[in-house]
C-alpha cells in the first residue's frame, strides 16, 4: 500500500488543529524519508508528544484509511509470484485489525496465504519484535522478507531471512542502508530482477 497521502493528511490536520502551518507535502516527505519522522518534522518535544498521540488515535480511522492506495503494479507482482508457487504472507502491526482486513479483502486476500497482524509495541523502535513473533512459526531460513522499515529488516535478519528493503515506502536509501538489508530496491517489481522468487 502507498500510505504517503494518509500520513501527510494526519500530519497536516494535526498542524491545523494546533494552529500551525503545515510543511508542504514535498518538504514533509523529504524530512520523513531521512529517518525519525517526528523528530525531523516537529522540533519541539512537547509538540512531538502531542503529535504521536494524535497520530496513534487517527492513523487507522476513517477518513484517513481511504487514502491508502495500492501501487498500480502490486496486483500483477502478487499474481505472478503466486503463479510461480510463492507463499505470500502479509505481516503488519496495526491496532485496528478489522479495518486492515476490510482493506485487504477488497482486492488482495486471494494472494495471501495468511494475514498476520498484531498491535504495535509500546516502543515503536521494537516493532521488529512484534513482527518476529508473528513470522517465526511460518518462516524458515532463506525465506524472503520485503519491507520499507527498520522493523522489517531487523526482524528478517534475526530470523535469518533474505531481507529486501524497498524505496517505495517511508525511508530513503541512506536511511535503509543503515540497517544493512541484503538488497535495497526501488519497489517490489525489482524482485524479478533479483531472482529471489521461486
Amino acid at each position: 500500500m502507498n500510505a504517503a497521502e494518509k500520513y501527510f493528511r494526519v500530519y497536516a490536520d494535526f498542524m491545523k488543529k494546533t494552529g500551525e502551518k503545515p510543511l508542504t507535502k514535498k518538504t514533509f516527505w523529504e524530512l520523513v524519508r531521512k529517518g525519525n519522522k517526528t523528530a525531523m518534522v516537529l522540533r519541539n518535544p512537547d509538540v512531538r508528544k502531542r503529535f504521536r498521540t494524535f497520530f496513534r488515535d487517527h492513523i487507522e480511522k476513517e477518513p484517513y484509511l481511504q487514502w491508502d492506495r495500492p501501487f498500480p503494479y502490486s496486483m500483477q507482482v502478487l499474481r505472478t509470484a503466486r503463479r510461480r508457487g510463492a507463499r505470500i504472507f502479509l505481516v503488519t502491526v496495526r491496532r485496528n485489525r478489522a479495518a486492515l482486513l476490510r482493506q485487504v479483502r477488497q482486492d488482495f486476500m486471494p494472494y495471501f496465504e495468511k494475514v498476520l497482524v498484531a498491535p504495535p509495541h509500546r516502543d515503536s523502535g521494537k516493532n521488529y519484535l512484534v513482527k518476529e513473533r508473528l513470522i517465526k512459526p511460518f518462516a524458515v531460513p532463506g525465506d524472503i522478507i520485503v519491507g520499507d522499515s527498520h522493523a522489517d529488516v531487523r526482524c528478517g535478519k534475526n530470523l535469518k531471512l533474505v531481507t529486501v528493503a524497498v524505496l517505495s515506502g517511508m525511508r530513503n536509501k541512506n536511511a535503509l542502508a543503515t540497517y544493512a538489508p541484503d538488497f535495497i530496491v526501488r519497489d517490489i517489481r525489482s524482485l524479478k530482477r533479483l531472482n529471489v522468487l521461486p
